[in-house]
């Protein structure tokens, strides 16, 4: 029996993430789901390489500052394994993310093929 991997998903409640936790599992990872930013940054801070996925709409945060926390404590290998999923179709966000280390940026709500890729990219080793 092999343990599954951990993966973040710090993301508001919705359908998407419901489905991005099941897409996950599905490729042998174990996602952990929370909707608030600072727990998010709590999991990256005991575990800094886990791959995270981002909603640049967490209720009770402003996730800019989250990722911007979250960098720096996963270290050097932090930056390949952040993803910001984003509805936002500012260009200064995407921008502003990947200038700071974000792996990619997904735009919400993001296809399957699209997310499982972003997965292979954040799970590299």
């Amino acid at each position: 029996m092999s343990l599954s991997r951990p993966v973040l998903i710090g993301a508001r409640p919705s359908r998407f993430r419901e489905e991005l936790a099941g897409w996950v599992r599905g490729q042998g990872f174990d996602p952990f789901v929370t909707e608030v930013g600072r727990v998010a940054v709590d999991v990256v801070r005991r575990t800094p390489e886990i791959p995270t996925f981002l909603d640049a709409d967490l209720a009770e945060d402003d996730v800019g500052e989250v990722w911007r926390v979250v960098r720096p404590i996963a270290g050097s290998s932090g930056a390949r394994r952040l993803v910001l999923l984003a509805e936002r179709r500012s260009k200064e966000l995407w921008m502003t993310a990947l200038a700071d280390g974000v792996a990619t940026v997904l735009p919400l709500p993001a296809e399957r093929d699209v997310v499982l890729c972003a997965l292979r990219i954040v799970t590299r080793d």
